[in-house]
C-alpha cells in the first residue's frame, strides 16, 4: 500500500537512447528493401548509425547517448566528425545528416525528446557540375580492347547505361525482354514508366552477356557488379583510354 501511495509499484520507464532507437528504425527499414526503401538508402542509414556510435564513444566514452541528451551541441560535433575523421565532402554530410534528423523527428513525433535538437542548423549543398562524355569518347572506350574481363564487364555496363539513359539500379534490375526491342520498366527512383528503344549498341551488348553464368543465375540481362566495384573500375578504364 505504502509503494503505492508514493508510486514505487509502477515498472520502471525504458530509457531510449539515440544509437538503439537508429538500429530499431535500420531493422524496419531493411526488412521494406524492395518494398518502401532501396538498399542504398538502408546501407546509408546504417553507416550514419556506426560512425554517430563512434563519435559518442570518442566524445563522451560511452557506447550509447538517452534521447534526452541528444542536443544541438551533439549535432554539430557529428558534422564537424564527419568532415574531419571520415573526410566526407559537404553533399555527403548532408546526406548523414538528413538521415540523423529522420531519426530526431521520429523521436520528437513519439514525444520521445521535447526539443528539436536541429534547431538553428541548416543544410547548404553545394552544386555539382557534372561532366559529360563526348560521342568520341564513349566510342573510344566501347571499341577499347582490355586484357581483363571485369574491366570489359564494368566497360560494357556503362556504356549500356550510357547509350539508355537508364540510372545503375535500373540497369542493374533488368530481367529478360522476351526479344522485345524496346526497354520497358518502372525507374526505382521515381517508379514513373519509361519506354526506351534499344539502340544498337546496347542491343549487342545485351546480346553479347545472353548465355553469361550470372545472367542465367540471377535472372537478369547483365552482369552488374556493386555500384563501388563499378565506380572503382570505371577510373581505371579511363586512365586506360585517356580521358579525364
Amino acid at each position: 500500500l505504502q509503494e503505492k501511495f508514493f508510486g514505487q509499484d509502477k515498472e520502471p520507464e525504458i530509457v531510449r537512447t539515440i544509437i538503439g532507437t537508429m538500429q530499431e528504425h535500420n531493422d524496419q527499414c531493411r526488412e521494406l528493401v524492395g518494398k518502401d526503401y532501396a538498399l542504398i538508402t538502408v546501407r546509408r542509414y546504417e553507416s550514419c548509425k556506426r560512425y554517430l556510435a563512434e563519435l559518442i564513444k570518442l566524445k563522451y566514452g560511452k557506447e550509447d547517448l538517452p534521447l534526452a541528451e541528444v542536443n544541438g551541441e551533439l549535432v554539430r560535433a557529428f558534422e564537424f566528425y564527419l568532415k574531419t575523421e571520415k573526410s566526407c565532402q559537404q553533399n555527403t554530410v548532408i546526406r548523414y545528416m538528413k538521415c540523423l534528423k529522420k531519426i530526431t523527428n521520429l523521436a520528437l513525433a513519439n514525444e520521445w525528446i521535447a526539443k528539436d535538437p536541429f534547431i538553428g542548423i541548416k543544410f547548404h549543398e553545394k552544386e555539382v557540375i557534372r561532366e559529360f562524355l563526348t560521342m568520341d569518347e564513349l566510342l573510344t572506350i566501347y571499341h577499347k580492347e582490355f586484357p581483363l574481363e571485369r574491366i570489359i564487364v564494368v566497360r560494357d555496363v556503362f556504356i549500356f547505361a550510357a547509350f539508355t539513359g537508364l540510372a545503375f539500379i535500373d540497369v542493374q534490375q533488368l530481367e529478360d525482354h522476351n526479344g522485345n526491342l524496346w526497354i520497358r520498366k518502372p525507374r526505382q527512383k521515381t517508379k514513373n514508366m519509361c519506354n526506351i528503344p534499344l539502340l544498337d549498341i546496347p542491343l549487342a551488348i545485351l546480346r553479347k552477356y545472353a548465355t553469361h553464368p550470372t545472367c542465367q543465375k540471377k535472372n537478369v540481362l547483365l552482369p552488374v557488379p556493386c555500384n563501388q566495384k563499378m565506380n572503382s573500375y570505371l577510373k581505371e578504364i579511363a586512365d586506360l583510354c585517356m580521358i579525364n
